[in-house]
């Protein structure tokens, strides 16, 4: 190994420079396949094991990892000691998640976020093209846990472990490039033509709320950019967009069938859209069953009585919310709070921070759809998006 390989290798594992070692360990803990939820943590929890002997951890952060972990582990033993089922503490590792990503990130910055989630559209666009054209001759869907064509009804996952996770990841790569392109106004072309590439891993995954967020997170950012900031590139930008979007409307709906269905909103309401209204009928039977028992509203309902009912919460507040009680969605929803005040107070003086925000944002609104939490790829990714917010370069560590 040259002298200058070697250094890449310790910038990466120090993190006191991130690299393009760095990048790349994040770019395969992203997309690593999620074959099954024990193969997957082993993953993150043996690359955290060596990082975290080779570097430690930050006395503030791992102070509070400490305290939701008790907290979760108390709600555990009690669902342990009802069930007497092993998989009541299963979903305790997913802490691996967040002190990995924080771990390793710790003074990464935009540009190499916005470099690994340019290599996962590209990454994501080949496997489309693997899929579509090729077919899955190699068995890949099943290595890596995905939906083939025929049980996704034609839409697409990509790398990704369904089509709802490549639908979020898409919609959080556009919104970055956005808000980047117009804030930071650097690299403007190559932000636009990897939004048109994003857009179109959103479209071929058929994600009707990946495609209601993007329109409504869209317009609200240039408004507040051409209102608030006054900058007359928003507009002129917003124009330019709008007017495409409208150019190739018709052809958009008329090719990908779940845009249409997504129209369909202003003549029958969102009960209209059946994947919604399926939603609600989950959430409210979930609901029912936590307020049926005083220490299911305080410590949550037990795995093997919520999968009797349904496995799939597509909304992590309501998955808190039944998992771990009253006491943990009020604790989400302070720190998801106090997090939009103090990145709002951020990019006020580093407005290089302003995709994070933005994405931010988003990803709290698309947790009311799908599970950000019980999904590894979008957890890890949505770790990534929050990191700079922890770096040393915008905070001193106390």
């Amino acid at each position: 190994m040259n002298i200058s390989t070697k250094n890449d290798l310790d910038q990466g594992l120090n993190l006191k420079n991130f690299s393009l070692f760095g990048i790349m360990l994040i770019f395969l803990i992203i997309l690593f396949p999620s074959v099954s939820f024990f193969l997957r943590y082993f993953f993150e929890f043996f690359i955290l094991f060596f990082v975290l002997l080779k570097n430690g951890i930050k006395n503030n952060f791992l102070k509070n990892t400490t305290i939701i972990f008790l907290f979760l582990l108390i709600s555990s033993l009690i669902h342990f000691l009802e069930t007497k089922s092993a998989e009541e503490i299963f979903d305790l590792i997913r802490i691996t998640t967040p002190l990995l990503i924080f771990s390793i990130t710790k003074n990464i910055s935009n540009s190499e976020i916005s470099f690994i989630l340019k290599m996962l559209i590209l990454v994501n666009i080949f496997g489309i093209y693997y899929f579509e054209t090729i077919g899955d001759t190699f068995g890949i869907s099943d290595l890596i846990h995905t939906r083939d064509l025929e049980e996704s009804y034609g839409r697409h996952s990509g790398f990704f472990l369904n089509v709802s996770s490549l639908g979020a990841f898409a919609t959080i790569s556009i919104i970055f490039s956005l808000v980047r392109s117009i804030s930071i106004r650097k690299g403007i072309f190559k932000e636009i033509i990897f939004i048109l590439l994003s857009g179109y891993l959103l479209l071929m995954s058929g994600s009707k709320t990946g495609m209601a967020l993007v329109m409504i997170f869209s317009i609200t950012f240039i408004l507040y950019d051409a209102l608030i900031k006054q900058r007359v590139s928003s507009i002129v930008f917003s124009i330019l967009i709008l007017g495409i979007f409208l150019y190739f409307l018709p052809f958009l709906i008329d090719t990908f069938y779940q845009l249409e269905k997504l129209f369909m909103v202003f003549d029958r309401g969102l009960l209209g859209i059946s994947s919604f209204s399926g939603r609600i009928t989950i959430w409210t039977n979930i609901i029912e069953l936590f307020l049926s028992s005083p220490v299911y509203f305080v410590f949550g309902i037990p795995k093997e009585t919520l999968n009797i009912l349904t496995t799939t919460f597509d909304n992590d507040y309501i998955w808190v919310l039944s998992r771990y009680g009253i006491f943990a969605l009020l604790f989400l929803i302070i720190f998801i709070t106090s997090m939009i005040v103090k990145m709002y107070k951020k990019i006020l003086f580093f407005e290089d921070l302003s995709p994070n925000f933005w994405c931010f944002l988003l990803i709290c609104s698309y947790s009311l759809f799908i599970g950000i939490f019980t999904t590894p790829q979008l957890f890890s990714l949505s770790c990534l998006i929050l990191a700079p917010f922890f770096s040393s370069k915008y905070s001193k560590d106390s």
